[in-house]
């Protein structure tokens, strides 16, 4: 006997199957944002404590990244940005800095709050091999239309479901 289309449909088992293999299939990367808070008064002066506090608090958002980046423009690709490396990290290690690091997501908030407070930037972007800063030439400020300060996560995805 056949199976028509109806019947495989009410088969709760051929659904569940499928579905599960559409999600290890179509599993692509995907980038997770989170816009700050109150972030129109990101840049009003903050003490170093309340800033890495902070920080560290938005670093929380994910539990295993590979990159992460703070921005301050709804649309960075959209400026002429000059990105330049700030800080270099050990790269013969096998995992990123905020994991092997006694601190972990401490010591990141800790190096994104100090160049937060010395730099006027676009975008502080952490990957494997170091801090990245990106700034532009433009004037750029809280009353910009496109304002809307963000950190974004590269979420760490284990290779078995790739």
């Amino acid at each position: 006997m056949e199976t028509s289309k109806t019947r495989l449909l009410n088969d709760r088992s051929v659904t569940n199957q499928q579905a599960l293999v559409n999600r290890l299939i179509d599993e692509t990367i995907k980038t997770k944002r989170i816009y700050i808070p109150g972030g129109v008064r990101l840049t009003e002066a903050l003490s170093s404590d309340d800033l890495e506090t902070s920080v560290y608090t938005w670093l929380r958002g994910c539990r295993y990244f590979e990159e992460v980046s703070i921005s301050l423009c709804e649309d960075p690709n959209a400026r002429k940005l000059n990105t330049k490396k700030v800080q270099q990290f050990d790269t013969t290690q096998p995992y990123p800095i905020w994991v092997m690091h006694d601190n972990r997501k401490r010591y990141l908030a800790e190096v994104f709050a100090k160049y937060m407070r010395e730099n006027k930037f676009i975008v502080l972007t952490a990957k494997k091999d170091g801090i990245y800063l990106s700034t532009t030439d433009e004037s750029f400020s809280p009353e910009a239309e496109d304002w809307a300060p963000y950190i974004e996560f590269l979420p760490k995805y284990y290779d078995k479901y790739r």
